[in-house]
């Protein structure tokens, strides 16, 4: 498994300079996850649930 250091390091990733406070988001057009300025109003993370060792679910 190689050794991942940087976000953008993964394949489907793409976050060249994010800004500060961006959210990562799913494009699916270019399947891709993306960064943004997060929408206005926000959300709330509800609960993290951690599946395995390298699995975590965000609950909204």
């Amino acid at each position: 498994m190689a050794l991942i250091n940087y976000l953008n390091d993964l394949l489907d990733v793409s976050v060249p300079s994010p800004a500060d406070g961006d959210i990562v988001y799913w494009d699916a057009a270019a399947g891709l996850w993306k960064a943004k300025q997060p929408p206005v109003g926000g959300g709330t993370v509800e609960r993290l649930v951690r599946a395995s060792a390298d699995d975590i679910f965000v609950k909204w």
